[in-house]
């Protein structure tokens, strides 16, 4: 069964927010905000979660998949 896409962003958001210093994080940071070393602050969390629901599925499944 498909998870839907309201689902997958509650999930990520969930994970990035209680894993906020994991590579996983910081992956998922660098493919929806685009840089590659970004730190985990929170203004980076809060960017995160602005951008997070305008990412296009493939990347929402990309990121989805990393903490599954």
């Amino acid at each position: 069964m498909e998870v839907d896409r309201a689902k997958k962003i509650d999930e990520i958001l969930s994970f990035a927010e209680q894993y906020q210093e994991s590579n996983v994080t910081r992956a998922m940071y660098a493919r929806i905000l685009g840089e590659k070393q970004r730190t985990a602050h929170q203004d980076t969390l809060q960017e995160f979660k602005a951008r997070l629901p305008r990412a296009d599925n493939e990347t929402l499944d990309a990121c989805y998949s990393l903490i599954k």
